[in-house]
């Protein structure tokens, strides 16, 4: 016969998180290290891409923070072949220099979040502790902010909208088609998308502008948003949006 358990009896507590973190500044490194493990993960070190990958293929990581250039392989480079091993697994990329281009790509390309250098420490834990909460999306709808724009935008299909390139939808945000003024970056909106031939429900919740692009550069005119939050009805469209076309992009480019 079983005994209930005692009141006081816990469950094993869940192994550390594991952390990556990858630069090619080796006291940069040991120094974000020692600030990690003090939030209690277990931290590997890289100084490039290809002993990165090592890693990777040899042990069990939950999140990358990799510097975008380096030598033996850069952070573009890995972002891919870690998205190829587990698009799911959170991946922070460090900028220099502040390139448009470069934070577009590496959000197509599955990056969660972007931070250039020289960095607030406090955000960069703030952020891998957020995407480690597997709720982090549905609980986003926090306090809103004080300024705030409204987006609301209707299409006869999901398909026909995305082989138009109006909108598409990423795991964490999606890409609209701007034919008047571009928005603000940084800029928060709340909006709502809906389809017309009812195969999804509203997608609705808020967003801020990661970035904007202008007409003349060979891809279609829009910006890029990150959703912030959204309630339940509007994940389950996402959830099921992303089931129907699959995306590897955090925020398409197009």
């Amino acid at each position: 016969m079983k005994q209930a358990p005692d009141e006081g009896q816990k469950s094993s507590p869940r192994p550390p998180f594991s952390v990556l973190y990858v630069d090619d500044e080796e006291e940069l490194v040991d120094f974000m290290a020692s600030e990690l493990e003090l939030e209690g993960y277990h931290v590997h070190r890289a100084f490039n891409g290809n002993e990165a990958i090592a890693i990777l293929n040899a042990q069990s990581i939950d999140v990358v923070i990799s510097d975008a250039r380096m030598p033996e392989a850069d952070g573009f480079t890995l972002l891919q072949f870690a998205k190829g091993q587990n698009v799911k697994r959170p991946f922070i990329l460090m900028l220099t220099g502040g390139d448009a281009a470069e934070e577009i790509e590496a959000f197509d390309l599955g990056a969660e979040a972007l931070f250039s250098k020289p960095f607030e420490i406090d955000l960069v834990l703030q952020k891998v502790k957020d995407l480690l909460r597997p709720d982090a999306l549905v609980r986003g709808l926090g306090p809103a902010a004080s300024v705030m724009g409204k987006l609301e935008l209707s299409f006869y299909s999901f398909a026909a909208a995305s082989a138009d390139q109006k909108i598409n939808i990423g795991r964490g945000g999606m890409f609209i088609h701007v034919p008047g003024p571009l928005p603000i970056l940084g800029q928060e909106i709340e909006f709502k998308v809906s389809f017309d031939d009812q195969n999804f429900s509203p997608l609705g919740g808020r967003a801020v502008c990661r970035w904007h692009r202008p007409e003349g550069q060979k891809l279609p005119r829009g910006a890029g948003y990150e959703f912030l939050g959204m309630d339940e009805s509007s994940y389950r469209c996402l959830t099921s949006l992303l089931a129907d076309y699959p995306s590897g992009a955090f925020i398409p480019k197009t």
